[in-house]
Parts: C-alpha cells; sequence; structure tokens
C-alpha cells in the first residue's frame, strides 16, 4: 500500500514540475525601434469591409486606448479625422497609402 502511494506521489511531483517548464519566447529584432523610441504614435483609421458605416468610429477608439495606456501620446481620434477629410482621405483604405514620410511631415 505503502509503495502505491510512493509511486503516486513521485507521479503527480513529476507531473507539476514538468508542468511548469516555461518555453522560451522568440527574439524579435526591435533594434530600430530602439533606436528612435518613439512617444507619440499616429494610429490611421482601419479599414471598413463592413456593411456598416460607422465600424470605423466603432473600431478606431479599441486600438487607440491599449497605445495610450502604454504610455505613449496618441494624436486624437478627432483631430487625425478632421485633418484627413480637409486633404480629401475619406477611409482607411485611402490613409494607409498614404507614405509614412508624408504623414511624419505631417504630423
Amino acid at each position: 500500500m505503502m509503495k502505491k502511494f510512493l509511486i503516486a506521489g513521485l507521479v503527480i511531483s513529476s507531473l507539476a514540475f514538468t508542468g511548469c517548464a516555461v518555453t522560451p519566447q522568440p527574439n524579435k529584432d526591435i533594434t530600430a525601434y530602439k533606436a528612435h523610441m518613439p512617444k507619440s504614435i499616429l494610429v490611421l483609421p482601419p479599414v471598413n469591409d463592413s456593411p456598416d458605416v460607422k465600424a470605423t468610429y466603432s473600431y478606431w477608439p479599441t486600438v487607440v486606448a491599449p497605445v495610450a495606456e502604454a504610455g505613449y501620446y496618441v494624436f486624437p481620434i478627432s483631430v487625425v479625422d478632421n485633418m484627413f477629410k480637409e486633404n480629401g482621405v475619406t477611409n482607411g483604405s485611402d490613409a494607409q497609402s498614404i507614405a509614412p514620410q508624408k504623414l511624419q511631415e505631417i504630423f
């Protein structure tokens, strides 16, 4: 009887120790990020492929909030949206086709 408890204890403890093993995460190359260390981030309007016209304005804040909570200054959605509309950019597809260098000049 004691032998069964001993074997069961060894099996349970070995399973517990192997279950706590940590797999290493793959290393990501973030040297370009560290070289520039952005303080502000421009979140472009999302591409809306749904039939709902207001889906862009429902989804956009859900992307902005975690970035702002991470400590970055995020350009206000209303300012970005108005600037794009004044320049004839009315949807996310058009906004995402603008060259990053041009966006950097503006913002």
